[in-house]
């Protein structure tokens, strides 16, 4: 099996995009544009990978490490070669010479900001690149509109790449060509290095091109080969907001198209936003202008009104996940019902056909099988048993200035509405609690607690305002 090995450039700062943050950290829906390109990389299962930074040169090796830690990427041996100033891609691309010292095989050179290449796309080229025996292989696109990116020149015949020509220094005709360079090669390891040795930067914008390279492959008397990408989006970099926007509809388009392909009823495509590592089972229905992020499950048969957010949240079977609900490191359970308009903040855990209504928030809070908290109510910190009615106004006191206590309410109790229960305080099973009271004792089980002023009535009496007084 043949050797291969991986530069990615990644020390730009992406002036264009007015941050300071390096361009390949900019997050696209799910993840960072460097990690959808590590993503891609890792199907092929390369022996080294050496990822050029310059701008913010330890937050991208912070953020790749951290990736690698998490088992979000697998990748071998990984190195960061520094690029103290930028001066083009070529200068990029021979910074990362000396970690692939001593390597002698392929090496694929790509941009950390081009998030849609495909790994089937990539193995593609290294066989052709192989195939072929070419001292470089890139991947090429045919474009409405070239305008910004390099052109590929061929020969007389239209087979092989005579040079990349950037667009600054295209001549009138060479504009006219539509055939780009992506930005993305399989070169021979011993001539890549010897090219680079021989680039200039003698050109508009003073930089050492890695294009150029192509050239010296041509003047040696080598095969330059261009493969056309599968799919005309996978070529798109991102240099503005703009072009992460036509990347993130790819990235979600992709996505959907999928899981309504594996039986998942999204009732309005456009407006839904789902994470990578969300799962869906068939039989789901989701509404408009939904969110669905992180670790977040959804069970056969559960449904989402729509104008929801979930992070990191389980759905059981046959839950229903009303109009505007917000829940995050939360679990919904089978045959739930939640909203509309429902905050379930982490730690939250619904059991067995839960009712949570409007303007209901919770956090922390465990509620039993067949519960119910209908409306207006916020229960923190507190563990509710089975059967237990919540009535609206409910509140879990949970907060002394300095710590957190918890409430417990057992099995078939009545709270009644407007309720203040001052935690820690436990509930017995069985019990009711009168509407309008403020409890800071425990109540034992099968009992009666209230907490009412007496009530004063004066009859006759008419406001001073309304007498005209």
């Amino acid at each position: 099996m043949e050797r291969l090995a991986v530069i990615v450039l990644a020390a730009g700062q992406g002036k264009r995009m007015k941050s300071d943050l390096p361009k390949v950290l900019t997050s696209t829906v799910d993840k960072p544009l460097i990690c959808h390109t590590l993503s891609a990389i890792s199907a092929l299962q390369p022996e080294q990978v050496a990822i050029v930074v310059g701008h913010g040169a330890a937050l991208v090796e912070e953020a790749v490490t951290v990736a690698l830690k998490a088992g979000e990427l697998c990748l071998p041996s990984v190195s960061f070669p520094r690029q103290e100033s930028q001066r083009g891609t070529g200068d990029a691309a021979r910074s990362a010479l000396p970690s692939l010292r001593g390597f002698s095989g392929t090496v694929i050179i790509i941009c950390g900001d081009t998030p849609l290449v495909s790994p089937q796309t990539l193995s593609a080229m290294i066989t052709a690149h192989r195939r072929e025996c070419a001292a470089i292989t890139l991947l090429s696109a045919v474009v409405p509109e070239p305008r910004g990116y390099g052109r590929i020149i061929r020969d007389a015949s239209g087979d092989l790449v005579q040079k990349i020509t950037e667009c600054r220094d295209c001549s009138p005709d060479e504009r006219l060509i539509r055939e780009i360079n992506t930005g993305v090669y399989a070169v021979d390891a011993d001539f890549l290095a010897e090219s680079l040795s021989r680039i200039t930067n003698e050109n508009a914008q003073g930089e050492y091109y890695l294009t150029d390279i192509v050239e010296q492959a041509v003047l040696a008397g080598k095969k330059v080969r261009a493969l056309p990408v599968f799919e005309s989006d996978e070529w798109l970099g991102v240099n503005t907001y703009l072009d992460l926007h036509r990347v993130n509809q790819v990235i979600l388009r992709r996505r959907i198209e999928q899981l309504l392909l594996s039986g998942v009823n999204i009732l309005d495509p456009r407006s839904v936003i789902i994470d990578e590592r969300v799962v869906i089972e068939p039989g789901v229905t989701i509404g408009p202008n939904t969110q669905l992020l992180g670790a977040t499950t959804l069970r056969r048969g559960c449904s989402l009104e729509g104008n929801s957010y979930l992070k990191d949240t389980f759905v059981e079977e046959g839950a229903a996940v009303k109009f505007g609900v917000r829940a995050e490191r939360s679990i919904i359970g089978r045959n739930a019902s939640v909203g509309p308009f429902a905050h379930l903040r982490p730690g939250s855990v619904l059991k067995d056909s839960v009712k949570v209504g409007n303007f209901v928030e919770t956090k922390n809070a465990e509620l039993g099988a067949n519960s119910s908290a209908g409306h207006l109510t916020y229960l923190g910190d507190c563990t509710i048993g089975e059967r237990v009615n919540i009535g609206a106004g409910t509140i879990t006191c949970n907060y002394d200035g300095f710590k957190k206590h918890r409430t417990i309410i057992e099995d078939d109790c009545f709270i009644g509405s407007d309720t203040c229960l001052i935690a820690p305080l436990s509930v017995g099973a069985k019990s009711t609690i009168g509407a309008g009271s403020v409890l800071s004792a425990d109540v034992p089980a099968n009992s009666l607690a209230l907490t009412r002023p007496p009530v004063k009535i004066r009859q006759d009496y008419v406001r001073k305002e309304r007498r005209g007084e």
